[in-house]
């Protein structure tokens, strides 16, 4: 257990500067990394131009994505642990460094899959940063604060996902998506010299399951690699089977662990209460719902609209500049009406935009249309901070970061599954409703004007099959999106405050 009394605590003195001026390092680390989530989503067009990825190939192209989710995912509950126990500023550097290493492997990448496993490298030290941030900032603050120290590395990991798309877009615009990763190494070495001179208060040793943090490892990637075979929607081969069981045996094994454990890797008592495990659950469904709209409207704006990265990041800006609005109003409206009808609402607002979205056509969305997008983000927006609310308000405090991290852990498992999975459907079914299509090749004595009609057809047969895909991945967000109603409903009735636990 760390002692927020000890004079090597952010620094020699405990003043509020000495606190305020680490905090703020920690906290722009938080920020820098968490563009990474989304910020190569307004970019993967691009990428797969210059890797030379056709379309159809969209499942692989979209590891660059589910790579980093599973790196982050994993990296959270195990490294948390290893830096209670070796030291959080220790570890915040080593992170850091990790991050650095695999930001400039991505940008030296030649080929899709060094480039994925940068991106892996990358999230093993971004995903790091945010539960032992949320525990070094909090931690010199006063009980009655600390939700707010926590709430806030909440609002920037949140705003790096409303900043990543538009600034995306941008940058490739202006130089290059190889440049979204070059700029961020001096940002990252800044944030790493800030905090060198800081050491670490005693620390009481405690066993770390390496096995629960290993089979948690093992059991993601299972899982996903089974949800990202394009077999398992069509038809069962024997890859599937065979990574299906495979699934199974691993969650198998880490659910024994877990529960034979003295020190298991996810604390046994955040399950116990029926509040923590539904907004986990909210979190999870909204997550795969929030990464459909995300991915499907800067894929959209490019293959169908004929829009650049940046005007596809630009229109996307309408769902994630929404989302903090959301947030904030969540806030207000929790205190009086209780986390149980604010989630409703926002979720409820949440699938009927993405409903609203998948009615979309050919043509670039009117102003009327694209108010889908805020109605979207403002429905997931009213569902953060009730469901940091509960979880903080039914944790006891020594678990209360480790909480904060799971909620986080939820949405990205959402994430990365929605998009292994709606991925590979997606390619399946375009190629399903392509096959039938013949490639316009010239004919001994055809005239011009038959070969142009036959382009054209050809031409038109490819756009609707995407835009049937396109609407149907966000008709099923939106179907995912209100499951989640189910245990919303699990969640407090009362607007309950921040309390804070002692026991």
């Amino acid at each position: 257990m760390l002692h927020p009394k000890n004079k090597n605590y952010f620094s020699c003195s405990g003043t509020r500067k000495s606190q305020l001026i680490p905090a703020i390092f920690v906290i722009a680390g938080i920020f820098v990394t968490s563009l990474d989530q989304t910020f190569v989503v307004t970019v993967l067009p691009q990428i797969m131009w210059d890797f030379r990825l056709p379309t159809n190939q969209l499942d692989h192209a979209a590891w660059i994505v589910t790579g980093y989710f599973i790196g982050y995912v994993v990296s959270i509950p195990l490294m948390a642990r290893i830096a209670d126990t070796h030291g959080h500023f220790r570890v915040l550097w080593a992170a850091l460094v990790v991050c650095s290493l695999g930001t400039i492997s991505a940008a030296l990448s030649t080929d899709i899959n060094w480039l994925i496993g940068s991106r892996v490298l990358q999230a093993i030290g971004s995903g790091t940063l945010l539960p032992i941030g949320m525990t070094v900032v909090s931690r010199p603050i006063t009980a009655q604060r600390k939700w707010i120290a926590i709430g806030v590395i909440a609002a920037v990991t949140e705003l790096g996902l409303v900043m990543g798309p538009i600034y995306g877009g941008f940058i490739d615009s202006v130089l290059g998506w190889r440049w979204l990763f070059i700029l961020q190494v001096p940002i990252i070495a800044i944030v790493i010299g800030g905090l060198l001179r800081i050491k670490d208060p005693p620390l009481t040793r405690s066993p770390i399951n390496y096995q629960g943090g290993v089979l948690l490892a093992i059991t993601l990637t299972l899982i996903t690699a089974t949800l990202s075979q394009r077999d398992l929607f069509f038809s069962m081969s024997q890859v599937v089977i065979y990574l299906s069981l495979a699934s199974l045996v691993a969650l198998s094994l880490f659910t024994y662990s877990q529960l034979r454990s003295s020190n298991p890797l996810l604390p046994n008592t955040l399950f116990k209460s029926k509040f923590i495990v539904a907004a986990f659950a909210i979190k999870l469904l909204m997550g795969t719902g929030l990464i459909i709209g995300l991915l499907t409207v800067p894929l959209m704006a490019n293959t169908i609209f004929g829009l650049t990265a940046f005007q596809g990041g630009l229109l996307l800006l309408r769902l994630t500049g929404a989302l903090p609005f959301g947030a904030i109003l969540g806030g207000y409206l929790v205190k009086r009406f209780g986390p149980r009808i604010v989630v409703a609402i926002g979720l409820i607002l949440g699938s009927t935009g993405l409903w609203l979205m998948s009615r979309w056509g050919t043509e670039v969305p009117s102003l009327w249309d694209s108010s889908d997008l805020i109605i979207v983000g403002l429905g997931f927006g009213l569902v953060i901070t009730p469901i940091f609310a509960t979880v903080l308000d039914f944790t006891p405090e020594p678990n209360q970061a480790t909480a904060a991290g799971l909620v986080t852990i939820s949405r990205m498992i959402g994430m990365c599954f929605g998009l292994a999975a709606f991925s590979a459907w997606g390619m399946e079914s375009f190629t399903a409703l392509t096959q039938n299509l013949a490639l316009p090749i010239p004919l001994l004595g055809e005239t011009q004007e038959t070969l142009d009609a036959r382009i054209l057809s050809y031409q038109q047969g490819i756009l609707y099959a995407g835009i049937s895909v396109f609407q149907s991945f966000l008709a099923l967000g939106a179907f995912i999106t209100a499951i989640a109603l189910i245990p919303a409903s699990l969640l407090p009735s009362r607007g309950t405050g921040i309390r804070t636990h002692t026991r």
